[in-house]
């Protein structure tokens, strides 16, 4: 009987230890499981935020992250990760070359790399890290991209209008010699030459504005956001397109509202995106036709804000709604092989966004297409700090 009531304790014992086990597991996994659901909430908030600004330089902090140039007391100052807190050496490495994926199998067994991630919470943060890196990698690259595919487009929209532009020049050039020919036959008339000499003098100002206007508007810049006179922006624009205009037989109408207040902007890249839809609107118009272009002031669809509109207007055949939902997409275009390549409106669609600004489109067959820009106007109140906010944002 002692026996069994032994083995009976014993037996209790054991089962008392197995259940505090259990217990203690149980509250590791639950423990586990809340650190990981913690986690989880905190990668899909770090997402969500990068996805709306569209900039993928955040970093889940690791406070296991060991520096490699610690933990093998590296000297090589000129290492990208040496001394830099938020590069990992294996995304560093993934930069110069092999695939990030490829670089960690290469990683594993490294001291560096396996103390970031002493257990499953802090490899699943790692690994949103690596890929917060290699997003932010392509965010540049395509950033980069697109402004080598603007900067080709810009130069694509010269080649358009450049034998316009030749007329322009060609047209006061013109002048200029017909007015040398008369000076030579009566030299001696001083009425006639100083009424000459006033013609040439403005023969030669228009060639050197229009040279001008080719040259600021092929040149590569940074965009330099300040108060803009829309008004001069279109201006230019006329200015550049009146010859193909006049040789397609299109009358250029304007109406503007001169109340309308400056917007916050580049008028080299804002003259660049509303050239491109002129040309469009050109392009679009039969012998005969007109183009207009509407300035106004409105509230924004949230009535906290006022814009200024810019309508482009053709007297074309209008588009139906299947073409108009995708304009503005990456190489869809309507035109002829090898007569456009189906970027220019979507890089007017960028430059406009770029601006804080929209674009819409009004069309319909048989009736024409208007293309409506919308650019938020410069704050009164703190119109300096407005410029600086603007510029700091991605």
């Amino acid at each position: 009987m002692w026996y069994v009531l032994s083995a009976l304790g014993i037996a209790c014992a054991v089962l008392c230890v197995v259940v505090l086990m259990q217990r203690k597991r149980l509250e590791s996994v639950k423990t586990a499981s809340r650190l990981i659901a913690e986690t989880i909430d905190h990668i899909t908030e770090l997402l969500r935020e990068a996805e709306k600004g569209q900039d993928f330089s955040a970093r889940y902090a690791n406070p296991h992250l060991v520096p490699c140039w610690k933990v093998r007391e590296c000297e090589k100052s000129e290492c990208p990760a040496y001394k830099n807190a938020n590069l990992r050496c294996w995304q560093v490495l993934a930069a110069r070359g092999a695939p990030l994926f490829e670089r960690l199998e290469k990683c594993e067994e490294c001291q560096a790399y396996r103390c970031a991630q002493p257990d499953v919470v802090w490899k699943l943060v790692e690994v949103f890290n690596n890929v917060m890196a290699l997003l932010e990698r392509n965010a540049d690259r395509l950033a980069e991209a697109k402004r080598h595919i603007q900067q080709a487009h810009k130069l694509a929209a010269v080649g358009e209008f450049a034998a316009g532009v030749a007329h322009e020049i060609n047209n006061p050039l013109d002048g200029i010699l017909s007015c040398v020919a008369r000076l030579e036959r009566d030299p001696a008339n001083l009425t006639q030459n100083i009424e000459y000499l006033k013609l040439i003098h403005d023969a030669l100002k228009r060639i050197s504005s229009t040279v001008q206007h080719l040259l600021e508007y092929s040149q590569k810049r940074d965009v330099q956001l300040e108060p803009t006179d829309i008004h001069e922006v279109l201006e230019r624009v006329i200015a550049l397109i009146s010859t193909a205009a006049r040789r397609n037989a299109i009358d250029v109408a304007f109406e503007y509202d001169e109340s309308v207040p400056f917007i916050l902007g580049d008028k080299y890249y804002l003259e660049q995106a509303i050239l491109n839809l002129a040309l469009n609107a050109i392009a679009a118009t039969p012998a005969g036709g007109e183009i207009a272009f509407r300035t106004r002031t409105r509230n924004a669809e949230n009535g906290a804000e006022r814009l200024v509109e810019v309508d482009v207007a053709d007297s074309g055949a209008g588009m139906a709604p299947v073409i108009v939902d995708r304009i503005f997409d990456p190489f869809f275009t309507t035109k002829e092989p090898g007569k456009g390549t189906g970027l220019g409106l979507a890089l007017v669609k960028s430059i406009i966004e770029d601006h804080r600004g929209a674009i819409l489109v009004q069309s319909a067959l048989g009736h024409g297409t208007t293309m409506k820009v919308r650019l938020p106007v410069v704050r009164a109140d703190n119109a300096a700090n407005q410029v600086n906010e603007e510029v700091a944002e991605p």
